[in-house]
């Protein structure tokens, strides 16, 4: 009789498991068994993508030897290619340097930033054929000084920087001297604070910005050769021009007291001095057809430099 028990409940589980396949049930959990394989499939697929991609970047950093390659993305007209050059050495990138290594941007950022040419860094990025690209603001030289047989550069903001060739493309690169009673400068990457030569500088700046923003055939930045500050303050001849710009061809352009000093002097105000300069520049495009131009006067008869400054 047991057996019989058995042998019914058997033949009940085939029934049942027959019935089950033969509903709805069945083709439901077909239809998600599909999507299930198919997920797993894809998945399969995308991990077995990430496995080769980084299996050939690990590759790549293996094999890449001495090809890394640094570049400097948005570089200034006006930098010259040893310029640029020094500033991509100083990220310190060498070439066994693993790529794969998540802090090299964050050192090689660092160390741009200790680079008196590099004014802020904007972005590095690592390329997986060993490439480098570095985008960072250099600071834009204004003028040169001169000491102990020794040229540096200044920044408008007055950092001093190591004398390197600059580009010769129109006047990008130009840079006008500041000459005079030099007091010593401080060492590359830290700002003057002689009176002087901050108040030669800002009258450069000054004149550049305006320059910067006019049409080519308006400018005359690049006739300036130097401005004399050694009679600041009138140490040596009060009445004399306190500052006086000198051109290429030794015309002499008598700016007068310092910038935001005007007024105790006697003398026309910075805006009005700007005015006269470039109006007379634009009465022959050149300063140099005249003896002098002198900037000084508030007068308005007297401030007009053509009439008591033309060569005969």
């Amino acid at each position: 009789m047991a057996r019989k028990k058995k042998k019914k409940q058997q033949i009940g589980i085939v029934e049942q498991i027959g019935e089950f396949l033969d509903s709805e049930h069945w083709s439901a959990m077909k239809g998600k068994l599909g999507k299930f394989l198919l997920v797993i499939i894809l998945l399969g697929g995308v991990c077995g993508g990430f496995a080769f991609l980084d299996g050939y970047v690990q590759r790549v950093g293996r094999q890449r030897g001495t090809t890394l390659t640094v570049k400097m993305v948005n570089q200034p007209s006006w930098a010259s290619t040893e310029l640029v050059q020094q500033v991509c050495f100083s990220t310190g990138i060498r070439c066994d340097d693993d790529l794969m290594n998540d802090t090299l941007t964050q050192n090689w950022a660092a160390n741009l930033r200790g680079n008196p040419w590099v004014r802020q860094v904007n972005l590095i990025r690592k390329c997986y054929d060993g490439l480098v690209e570095i985008d960072c603001e250099l600071r834009r030289p204004v003028a040169s000084i001169r000491q102990q047989n020794k040229r540096y550069y200044l920044d408008a903001e007055g950092v001093v920087l190591e004398h390197l060739p600059l580009a010769d493309i129109t006047d990008a690169g130009h840079v006008v001297e500041l000459t005079g009673a030099v007091r010593a400068l401080p060492g590359v990457g830290q700002i003057v604070q002689a009176d002087q030569i901050v108040a030669g500088l800002q009258v450069l700046v000054m004149i550049k910005e305006v320059d910067d923003h006019l049409p080519v055939r308006e400018r005359l930045w690049s006739e300036l050769a130097l401005l004399d500050v050694s009679n600041y303050e009138g140490r040596i001849d009060r009445a004399a021009s306190h500052l006086t710009i000198y051109t290429h061809h030794n015309t002499e352009v008598r700016w007068g007291a310092a910038i935001n000093r005007s007024r105790p002097y006697a003398e026309a105000s910075e805006k009005n001095k700007l005015m006269q300069l470039y109006q007379s520049h634009a009465m022959y495009n050149s300063l140099d057809q005249f003896e002098y131009v002198d900037l000084r006067d508030s007068g308005k008869t007297k401030s007009d430099p053509v009439k008591h400054s033309l060569r005969g």
